[in-house]
């Protein structure tokens, strides 16, 4: 692995007025993101001088995040480090890695006044992108975990793991296979069992768990307070006015989401290709896809946020309610149709809702109880939500129900939360 010494730039002159809550900072005018934990606020933006196009700084108490933006249009990578490198004196040894396609280099480094943090620089639609997050020296320990996360949520809209995760998860070329049976033993639509195969990196899983545990660490300091909108079945779209620890639940469902989306192209494509084979109607693979997930064993994992990465579900054929619900609606992300997740802390549980123009409701017999509710679900009815004028029909992750069937203590909007996770 290739390193280099490299010195970086601290100062930001202030030009603008102080931003509140700028915890998901869009680039403009490129498709780059800085997907902050809540808490952060952007707090002054300049142009970068000799540094860069652009320079911005987010701040959570003591903590602080500095990232400078340059066009890549005759800049090279390192003549952008360069350029931030002759402003102010911080140093750290950089190691050299490949993240969507591009030459990327990560750091741990230390700054003058005593802090430290990491270095990440990335290239994403012709921009390159220098930050660097730090903490004060005697403050780093407490805050390794939102070091971490805000270096890795520097990343392309489009949903790609990010760039830390890429980086631990290292370079090894060797992949693991497991054919899992598709639609499995709830199959609905199919009319015969066959298989489809689902193939990640080797360090995938592990890499997967770390991330959950950091995410979780840092969703523990968001505190719960009773929260509920809507009436009836119809439900509220996120907003900006929702509580901070429902905010943090949604920006941790959105990087694990991330992290996955991915992973799961070609096994979508499979999935896509037995559905044309065998003539599968649009309306009706939204229902043979969750009959498939439904025949997984149910599984809570052990680590802090009782959360199975994607990968490890897939290569089990097991996972509970919530990673199950990811998975789902990233598949149906890729088959082209609309799906989102919700989650409530009132029933301990997350299913997903499928839009009612790219499906139907399906067929077959309810068999089993959901697991992994907080009280008894009661007896399946069928439901519809409304989101924004547009109706969606409920998806059950774990009890062998029909798409558009749900729980009737369920049915009710109240207690119901949406997660963007794109």
């Amino acid at each position: 692995m290739r390193r280099r010494s490299v010195f970086i730039i601290c100062a930001i002159v202030l030009l603008a007025p102080v931003y509140a809550a700028a915890y998901y900072f869009e680039y403009p005018d490129a498709d780059l993101v800085l997907d902050l934990p809540i808490g952060w606020q952007l707090t002054e933006s300049s142009n970068g001088g000799a540094a860069a196009d652009s320079a911005w700084l987010f701040e959570y108490g003591d903590l602080r995040a500095e990232l400078y933006v340059s066009r890549a249009e005759g800049v090279s990578i390192d003549e952008a480090l360069d350029g931030a490198a002759n402003e102010v004196d911080a140093a750290g040894d950089v190691a050299v890695f490949d993240y969507a396609g591009e030459e990327a280099f990560f750091s741990d480094v230390e700054l003058s006044g005593n802090r430290s943090g990491y270095l990440m620089t990335i290239e994403v639609d012709g921009r390159i992108a220098v930050l660097f997050v730090s903490a004060p020296e005697d403050d780093r320990l407490d805050a390794e975990e939102q070091l971490l996360s805000v270096a890795d949520s520097l990343v392309p809209v489009e949903p790609l793991p990010g760039p830390v995760s890429v980086f631990f998860e290292g370079t090894v070329f060797d992949t693991e296979d497991v054919a899992i049976p598709f639609p499995g033993s709830n199959a609905r639509g199919l009319p015969e069992e066959t298989s489809v195969t689902f193939s990640a990196g080797a360090n995938a899983a592990e890499t997967g768990n770390i991330l959950i545990s950091r995410e979780a660490t840092i969703l523990e300091r968001y505190e719960f307070s009773d929260f509920a909108r809507g009436e009836e079945a119809t439900l509220a779209p996120a907003s900006e006015e929702d509580p901070k620890w429902l905010r943090a639940w949604r920006r941790y469902f959105r990087v694990i989401y991330r992290d996955s989306y991915a992973r799961l192209a070609g096994l979508a494509d499979e999935i896509d290709s037995l559905f044309e084979s065998n003539g599968i109607a649009e309306s009706e693979r939204a229902d043979v896809v969750l009959s498939w997930l439904q025949s997984f064993e149910f599984t809570q994992a052990q680590n802090p946020a009782l959360f199975q990465p994607v990968v490890e579900s897939l290569m089990s054929a097991s996972g509970d309610c919530d990673s199950l619900a990811v998975i789902y609606v990233a598949l149906l992300d890729h088959l082209g149709i609309d799906a989102q997740m919700m989650v409530s802390t009132e029933h301990s549980h997350a299913i997903a809702i499928v839009g009612s123009d790219d499906a139907e409701n399906g067929d077959g017999e309810v068999d089993g109880e959901p697991k992994g509710t907080a009280s008894p679900a009661g007896a399946p009815e069928r439901s519809r939500f409304e989101l924004e004028g547009r109706e969606f029909l409920p998806a059950e992750m774990t009890a062998a129900w029909p798409l558009g069937k749900i729980a009737a203590d369920h049915a009710d909007a109240a207690g119901w939360h949406v997660v963007d996770l794109w």
